[in-house]
């Protein structure tokens, strides 16, 4: 399996649109960022949504090079401004997306 950008975006949408069924394996960090970015723009305005998915491929995307580019990539995307600890928790989620990725198969 290839963890590219394309891969972590689906896997976070995933997650978020069958959070019912793989809530136990869903930790807190992960489950309300994706579930409430669906909710409010659906409830605000449904031409939103693009931008939520928008936010999935560049979280995809970010989850890929951190992957892919370990710490060398990290200290480079802080040196470019990124928030460190934007970083630290997109690298918390990587292996737990993973994992949850694997339990879902499997349902």
């Amino acid at each position: 399996m290839t963890f590219n950008g394309h891969f972590f975006a689906k896997a976070f949408k995933f997650i978020s649109s069958y959070e019912a069924k793989i809530a136990s394996v869903i930790t807190k960090d992960i489950e309300p960022t994706e579930i409430a970015a669906d909710t409010v723009a659906t409830s605000l305005d449904p031409a939103a949504v693009p931008l939520v998915d928008a936010g999935y491929a560049v979280l995809g995307e970010l989850a890929s090079v951190l992957t892919l580019g370990g710490e060398a990539t990290a200290a480079k995307l802080t040196d470019a401004g990124l928030d460190l600890k934007v970083i630290n928790l997109v690298k918390g989620m990587i292996p737990k997306v993973q994992g949850v990725v694997a339990i879902a198969k499997t349902l």
